[in-house]
């Protein structure tokens, strides 16, 4: 049993919680197969589906995106920067429009200059999402000045 508990996920998982119901809405029974996490009451998919700020919402917004751009589904993937503050990367495929993804892990601003031929970006895109409020969608903005909120991330869709 000690084996099994060291090699499973299960310790790290927990029922989806789909309401602030008893069990999460997960189940109708008495007890649940695992814990349930401690926020389920006000972390759950019914809570989070008219938020337009929540994961799940922003998550709805994104997929249709990756789904639909031929760079974003089969492109190759270029890291720009990798460091443990932010993460960018660009996809491309063939004619079709690239994609410049930026995330922020840190918890102040970034500002970075992208357009160059060393990064293999042009000197600007169109915003296609933001997880955050600083820029919207169809927006257009230079990549010598692209700056990142804490805990953002940017889709950029840009010409080639």
């Amino acid at each position: 049993m000690v084996v099994y508990y060291n090699m499973t996920r299960d310790r790290f998982v927990s029922p989806m919680q789909w309401s602030s119901d008893n069990l999460g809405g997960f189940s109708n029974g008495s007890e649940s197969w695992a814990p349930l996490n401690a926020d389920f009451a006000t972390t759950n998919v019914e809570s989070q589906e008219n938020d337009t700020n929540s994961v799940l919402y922003k998550f709805k917004e994104l997929i249709p995106l990756v789904r639909s751009e031929p760079s974003l589904v089969g492109g190759g993937l270029r890291e720009i920067m990798v460091n443990d503050k932010v993460y960018y990367f660009s996809r491309v495929f063939d004619r079709w429009p690239g994609y410049l993804v930026a995330i922020n892990f840190n918890e102040v601003p970034y500002l970075q200059e992208l357009g160059g031929i060393s990064t293999g970006l042009p000197g600007s895109g169109t915003v296609a999402f933001s997880s955050n409020s600083r820029y919207t969608p169809g927006e257009n903005v230079d990549f010598n000045k692209l700056t990142i909120d804490p805990y953002e991330a940017v889709v950029i869709k840009f010409e080639r």
